[in-house]
């Protein structure tokens, strides 16, 4: 399952004074179906979203995909908590950990891999998605982040 958010295209009205509409979704990948939305406060982002919908999901036995912007402590511990796993971008704004995690995959063996390529766009794309279970190299978080 996916989670990810739009902004939806003509929803702006007149200047910069009011922002788009902006939705958080989650899908299932595999059959190709929306599984529900929900809408982000005006005045707030998709972090405060992602918890609103993960917990009108029936996630036990999933394992659910995020960018970068929910990779928060607080999104990991309900996605755990309510049966599921999870996969999560992570980008420099997480303090330490983008570093602490290139070098575990510098000096770590994967556990496991598994590759999925796809025709889409006019292109081929491939993913790659590694598992380690030597987690030595990533410091305890100090704060809110995972």
């Amino acid at each position: 399952m996916s989670i990810d958010g739009k902004s939806l295209r003509g929803t702006r009205e007149g200047t910069q004074s009011k922002r788009a509409v902006h939705i958080v979704s989650a899908r299932a990948n595999s059959n190709r179906l929306s599984l529900g939305q929900v809408k982000v406060d005006e005045k707030s982002n998709g972090i405060t979203a992602i918890p609103k919908l993960l917990e009108i999901l029936a996630l036990q036995g999933c394992i659910v995909t995020i960018d970068a912007t929910g990779c928060q402590k607080e999104i990991a511990s309900k996605i755990v908590s309510r049966g599921a796993d999870y996969i999560l971008a992570v980008k420099g704004n997480q303090g330490n950990l983008e570093a602490d995690m290139e070098r575990t995959v510098r000096f770590c063996r994967p556990a496991e891999e598994w590759v999925e390529e796809d025709f889409g766009h006019g292109r081929i794309e491939s993913r790659k998605c590694s598992l380690y279970r030597d987690i030595s190299f990533i410091e305890p978080p100090l704060n809110g982040n995972i």
